[in-house]
């Protein structure tokens, strides 16, 4: 497994690299801060140069540096500024498309720059990125506080917020109660929602797994943890001894492990994904083998749809897989979309109609504006063309990506 790639998938405390990485780098060697250059591409530049090989602290991934970087550029001159920022960068460094982790930074910055109206920023700051900048957000905000039910509840508003939200909070409910799975699933019930309380469950395994935030607190130890091939068979005991929701959560995020043990071998992750005895269990474990193989391949479709194409149970497994997809390609919000368009013209005429549905419908699910989806939309085949800005086609029966 790349373990740099996979953590642009997941939730990481990385609050111990909070010295200004950026304002330590730029005092010695610019007398311009970054801060208080005017065009965004050349504050990106300026970003770059900061921290490339060489410049940024040793200890410090370049990934890290761009997420501590412009998390300060955040703080200082606001949330929507250090996007535009972001959104330039990504132009300039391929290695600035995988945003998620480096919108954390970003949401980080959003709440010590306005603590107190953390609430609001969860539910108005730009999801794009993973919904990373959110997460950035309710990290800080929740610290130590998770084990009050009411302040649980209450952080992600159940009416504004995605259930990216309460996945969160799945990851730092385990982080709260220690590392046990137990007391930190019952927490999760705390929310009478169903869908909200299974992103919660789906959160609280995925950190068991994954194990950083955990590490970054002293609760495991970070080299075994990362030994995810090795730890296969356990979490898959672990698993087999839940049942109900408990068991599908756990089997869904199973995929993180057994890529690590099987590479990106679909047909071994799909067979070990299907001897799940819970048939809801094998089908969102699979689904999510597609989101993160797709993460893989930095977000190229076209590189891994092959694997809709294996044969499984299930009759309308390679309709879903293509749409999956479509969703998991639109998540990181990278500035050109077209690569999507191609992906859905390339697909058999039996399921472009679909294809370019989920689109548009992708694309209005995560408020990306009607003139990003009427332009993205215009460079669609023309008999495609209204399908794509949601007019034609049906729904996904996938649920919804967060890369997670």
């Amino acid at each position: 497994m790349n373990v740099r790639t996979e953590t642009k998938l997941v939730i990481i405390a990385f609050i111990v690299f909070a010295s200004a990485v950026y304002i330590d780098h730029s005092s010695q060697q610019q007398n311009t801060t970054v801060q208080s250059v005017a065009s965004f591409n050349e504050v990106a530049d300026q970003v770059k140069e900061t921290c490339k090989d060489g410049n940024r602290q040793k200890v410090i991934s370049k990934e890290t540096c761009y997420s501590l970087t412009l998390g300060n550029i955040s703080f200082e001159k606001g949330h929507e500024y250090a996007f535009e920022v972001l959104s330039a960068l990504q132009k300039q460094d391929v290695d600035a498309l995988g945003c998620h982790f480096i919108a954390h930074g970003i949401g980080h910055g959003a709440y010590k720059r306005n603590p107190q109206d953390a609430q609001h920023l969860i539910t108005s700051i730009n999801p794009t990125c993973g919904y990373g900048a959110p997460m950035g957000i309710i990290e800080l905000y929740t610290v130590g506080k998770l084990t009050d039910i009411e302040v649980l509840r209450g952080v992600c508003p159940e009416d504004k917020t995605p259930g990216d939200c309460n996945h969160i909070i799945g990851h730092i409910l385990l982080v709260e109660t220690h590392n046990k799975i137990e007391p930190a699933l019952d927490l999760c019930n705390a929310f009478t929602n169903q869908n909200r309380r299974q992103n919660c469950m789906n959160g609280v395994f995925m950190e068991n797994i994954i194990g950083l935030n955990l590490a970054a607190h002293g609760y495991v130890n970070e080299s075994q943890m990362k030994n995810w091939a090795a730890r296969l068979d356990s979490l898959e005991k672990l698993c087999r001894s839940h049942s109900g929701d408990n068991a599908t959560a756990c089997w869904r995020e199973l995929p993180h492990a057994a890529i690590a043990k099987f590479g990106r071998n679909a047909t071994k992750v799909f067979d070990f994904c299907n001897s799940s005895n819970l048939s809801q269990a094998a089908w969102l474990c699979k689904l999510h083998t597609i989101d993160i193989l797709n993460a893989q391949s930095n977000f190229k479709a076209s590189s891994v749809m092959d694997m809709c194409a294996i044969k499984q149970p299930e009759p309308n497994f390679e309709r879903t897989c293509y749409l999956q997809l479509v969703e998991s390609e639109l998540v990181m919000d990278f500035p050109d979309k077209t690569p999507v368009i191609d992906y859905c013209n390339s697909l058999d005429e039996s399921f472009k109609t679909d294809c370019f549905s989920k689109i548009g419908n992708t694309l209005r699910w995560r408020k990306a504006g009607e003139a990003v989806i009427q332009q993205l939309c215009s460079t669609a085949p023309e008999q495609y063309a209204e399908a794509c800005v949601g007019s034609g086609g049906q729904s996904s029966t996938a649920v919804k990506s967060d890369i997670s």
